[in-house]
């Protein structure tokens, strides 16, 4: 007990430390912020106190429920705290959402221009807010506000750089379905053009809420690891944008939760399940190219989980991989023109890989020597949260990773799988990958920086997500003889992202 209690003390001293450090640094880096610091300060030492003082009731609650409670309050504070289009290319997906729902699912291709015909009022509020992701401050906010949506006036979009939108034109809608749901009451409502981006905000996190208390709730284990990253302030702030990696990473983990939910409990796969799995197969397929290898998951399920064994098993799975390798190629088809305009280097780059494969495979090993601690240091917090506006000091971030790390290690839980199923599960990362170096060498580094570039451009950490959620499956966690509560671990998460605001807030005021 007094080991717990020590335990428990010292962590929560460390958490207050932390956010002191934090107050000083920005204090010595230009801080601007005056009456917003006390508030700050007061919510997290408020937020610290409530949750601590209530901490037997938080112990009990479901993790899935906790997820809800958490994600809901600092999602809400996301939303208000960033301004609209200060997301990364917030405003392309923006562009693309609001076509979207107008009933275009392709945006066309005239006359070596991609975009649609969308109303002027939506560049005109961009420009209002300085036309640019980083110049866009607080003080913007009221002569963008002013911006009402005019549907009669409106122009071809993709002919200069502010209605530009080719990098979320190659996105399916599917990704975008909560956002253009949320668009449309908007416009039922005749809101303005601010507005409408902060409706699109709050459907993608409504969204998000949704889809990962399923994903806890069904998984097997590590339940209280998937919600530290749900709840990270890098996921958090790409829920709370117009942003569709949130959508992606969310259904990635529903889709992982239900493949291990039937191989931990060896039941029988229902008929509902079966029919999930397969759209959610779909949807994956649809949502990023890339990503597409996590649908090969289904290889793990015992023929144990079908009621025919073999024979269904296997129809099952030719049925559902046949049909997502399908729907993948279908968009990769319809998506050819917007390479051929906006990305005239693509095929040049694409030839470089096939005569070159060895020479590229040395590209991507030393692309990961010299960007992989970045791409580690930006996973949950790090430096490229909105547009890389927040210089977030490495202390802050890799102390998040450590927390990641110590919800793992919370759970006790044995792994089951066969060393041949973990194999299956790290080759599948590492395709997954190896698609994504592909992917942004053919499109962002070979446009923005050159052909047959000697390293790969445009990374971020954050598109690793999917596979990081692979790694409970893949350790055998022994017994540990730390004692610390669920409340520490609500309570870390609340203060990194409580650390987070101050940096918005510094950044945007």
């Amino acid at each position: 007990m007094i080991k717990k209690a020590l335990n428990e003390k010292i962590w929560l001293i460390s958490l207050l430390i932390l956010f002191l450090a934090t107050l000083i640094y920005l204090y010595n880096h230009t801080l601007k912020f005056g009456v917003w610091l006390i508030v700050i300060v007061i919510f997290q030492i408020l937020a610290l106190f409530l949750i601590y003082y209530n901490k037997a009731y938080f112990n009990k609650l479901k993790i899935e429920k906790c997820f809800v409670i958490i994600a809901s309050f600092l999602g809400i504070i996301y939303i208000l705290l960033a301004p609209l289009f200060t997301g990364s290319d917030e405003q392309n997906h923006y562009y693309r959402i609001y076509e979207i729902s107008q009933g275009t699912i392709f945006t066309p291709t005239n006359n070596n221009v991609v975009g649609s015909m969308l109303p002027v009022s939506l560049q005109y509020s961009y420009i209002l807010g300085g036309a640019s992701n980083t110049n866009i401050k607080y003080s913007n906010i009221p002569d963008m506000f002013k911006v009402k949506l005019n549907s009669n006036i409106v122009t071809q979009y993709g002919l200069n750089w502010h209605q530009f939108y080719s990098n979320t034109a190659l996105y399916s809608p599917i990704v975008y379905i909560p956002q253009s749901l949320g668009f449309n009451i908007a416009k039922l409502f005749n809101l303005n053009v601010y507005l409408i981006g902060i409706f699109g905000r709050l459907f993608n996190l409504l969204f998000y809420i949704i889809v990962g208390y399923l994903a806890i709730k069904i998984a097997p284990k590590a339940k209280m690891f998937f919600l530290a990253i749900l709840c990270s302030p890098n996921m958090l702030s790409t829920a709370t944008t117009l942003s569709a990696d949130a959508f992606t990473n969310v259904i990635s983990l529903l889709y992982i939760s239900i493949i291990f939910y039937y191989i931990f409990n060896k039941v029988e796969i229902s008929f509902k399940s079966k029919l999930l799995l397969f759209i959610l197969s779909l949807i994956i397929s649809l949502s990023k190219v890339v990503y597409f290898p996590i649908v090969f998951l289904l290889l793990l399920l015992k023929s144990e989980c079908f009621k025919n064994t073999k024979k269904e098993k296997g129809v099952f799975l030719l049925v559902t991989i046949f049909s997502s390798l399908v729907f993948s190629f279908l968009w990769i088809n319809t998506t050819d023109n917007i390479f051929n305009i906006s990305y005239s280097n693509t095929a040049l780059q694409k030839q470089f890989i096939l005569n070159n494969i060895l020479s590229y495979i040395l590209i991507i090993f030393k692309t990961f020597l010299n960007y992989g601690f970045d791409y580690i240091e930006c996973l949950f917090v790090g430096t490229t949260m909105y547009h890389s506006q927040l210089k977030i000091p490495l202390l802050i971030s890799f102390s998040y990773i450590i927390l990641v790390i110590l919800t793992l290690i919370k759970d006790n839980n044995d792994n089951i799988l066969s060393k041949k199923s973990k194999a299956l599960i790290i080759f599948i990362a590492l395709i997954v990958i190896g698609l994504i170096c592909t992917s942004i060498y053919i499109q962002c580094t070979a446009q923005y920086y050159d052909v047959a570039n000697n390293i790969i451009e445009g990374i971020q950490g954050r598109y690793f997500i999917p596979i990081i959620l692979f790694i409970p499956y893949l350790l055998k966690i022994k017994p540990n003889k730390l004692n610390y509560s669920n409340t520490l671990i609500y309570c870390s998460i609340i203060t990194f992202n409580t650390i987070v605001w101050m940096f918005m807030i510094n950044q945007f005021i």
